[in-house]
């Protein structure tokens, strides 16, 4: 490795947010309106996120969802406390938008279930 790379290592937190995007009436609400809404959420407090496209498979049924990660990266170090809420804040509005009745969350230490805003 090159002498003039240099390491930035720091603890790192992970969560990520597990939530269907069909709403109990079938609706599909589309890629684009997440992204778009992960974007503005972005804007408000600097975190950076991903997200992938998934299929949820359940008692023969099958969803279409998406997986969204928050990071704490060695780059904008973010206190575990502050990821946490922010990625609850993230879940409460998504449940929203997309007529969820809940999400997981899971969360380097643990998992755990938002459902109608309310955390478990």
């Amino acid at each position: 490795m090159s002498e003039d790379i240099k390491r930035k290592t720091r603890r790192t937190y992970q969560a990520e947010i597990f939530i269907s995007r069909e709403e109990l009436s079938e609706s599909i609400h589309t890629e684009g309106e997440l992204e778009w809404v992960l974007n503005e959420f972005t804007k408000d407090n600097g975190l950076g996120l991903c997200y992938t496209e998934t299929k949820f498979i359940y008692k023969g049924k099958t969803e279409k969802g998406a997986i969204i990660t928050l990071s704490s990266l060695p780059t904008d170090e973010i206190p575990q406390p502050v990821l946490r809420q922010k990625t609850i804040e993230l879940a409460e509005i998504l449940l929203e938008l997309f007529k969820q009745q809940k999400a997981t969350i899971v969360c380097s230490d643990e998992t755990f279930l938002v459902e109608d805003g309310v955390e478990f």
